[in-house]
């Protein structure tokens, strides 16, 4: 059986320090769970064990796919907007982790390099940067998306695939 993440470091269930207090990220997603279902989230656990199976099985499942603290706030601001009554496991995770429109990330790719040309480029995420630099400046400038489709979804989900990309550079002159 595979070992349990958390028995080994996981940025999820790290102790730090917020507004004076200690606490970890899970703490955190979990309080503001509660605070956003007041009633049905806290019904779900019949002790303190089933918290700590909870802390334990979501903190292992964000690392696991890792999702970014960044990630998680974007999918609690959705929670609000679709449930009603609080996500499970599998339903968080899709929202953290939304579809990816491959064909708005190559129509942003060659207007941000274009703009790139003066320095005024404005990147959505590293890896569409990423994606667009593999896929070659001059080659996104002539192509038309029924031409780039197959190669660009290809490697933007490589790009995607690695997690931790390095931040969009500076333009050089």
């Amino acid at each position: 059986m595979a070992q349990s993440l958390t028995s080994q470091q996981n940025v999820w269930l790290e102790a730090r320090s917020i507004r004076g207090e200690s606490t970890t990220l899970i703490d955190q997603l979990f309080n503001r769970l509660d605070g956003m279902y007041p009633q049905r989230w806290r019904s779900a656990f019949a002790d303190t064990n089933a918290i700590r199976n909870w802390r334990e099985a979501w903190a292992d499942a964000l690392a696991d796919e890792r999702i970014t603290p960044q990630q998680v706030a974007d999918a609690v601001r959705a929670c609000r907007r679709k449930y009603d009554w609080p996500p499970s496991l599998t339903e968080f995770l899709k929202l953290c982790s939304p579809p990816v429109d491959h064909e708005a990330a190559f129509r942003e790719a060659v207007e941000q390099m274009r703009q790139r040309d003066n320095g005024t480029d404005k990147w959505s995420s590293p890896a569409v940067y990423w994606a667009a630099v593999e896929f070659g400046s001059w080659e996104l400038r002539q192509a038309s998306w029924d031409r780039a489709k197959a190669r660009w979804t290809r490697i933007l989900d490589e790009q995607l695939a690695k997690g931790e990309l390095p931040p969009v550079p500076p333009r050089m002159d």
